[in-house]
């Protein structure tokens, strides 16, 4: 019986480093998926951010096309109104 005893206590010392151990490593991974998060999180907003200048850019680039083209035919139509003029007195 006494033997049992002796022979337990290096194996209770090996448990109990053990449960040492998994506990670090428990924590470790619970950091690592906090600054993970953080990370993402961090990064969405900076594409959020991307996108909506982007979108922002690419509306002004858009009226900005469409008032020249405006702008264009205009100029066209007076410019062929003319020309049926001319031709019209001629």
């Amino acid at each position: 019986m006494k033997a049992l005893k002796i022979a337990g206590i290096p194996a209770l010392l090996v448990l109990c480093v053990g449960m040492a151990v998994g506990q670090d490593a428990t924590h470790d991974v619970d950091k690592a998926a906090t600054k993970t998060g953080h990370v993402v999180k961090h990064a969405a907003k900076k594409v959020g951010k991307g996108t909506k200048t982007g979108v922002k850019d690419v509306g002004h680039g858009t009226k900005v096309a469409a008032k020249d083209t405006g702008k264009g035919v205009k100029t066209g139509t007076e410019k062929t109104g003319e020309g049926i003029k001319d031709a019209v007195k001629k």
